[in-house]
């Protein structure tokens, strides 16, 4: 079964990330992703 990729919003701490992989889910944040200050359709 695939695991839901889940990109979370840069205000987001890095312990709502770790949450969501522990529960199965792939994730990160947008700042992981060097998109911090990004547009929303960049992102």
């Amino acid at each position: 079964m695939n695991k839901m990729t889940v990109k979370l919003d840069e205000n987001m701490a890095q312990t709502h990330v770790e949450f969501l992989q522990q529960a199965g889910y792939n994730a990160d944040r947008v700042t992981d992703e060097g998109l911090s200050g990004a547009d929303d359709e960049t992102v």
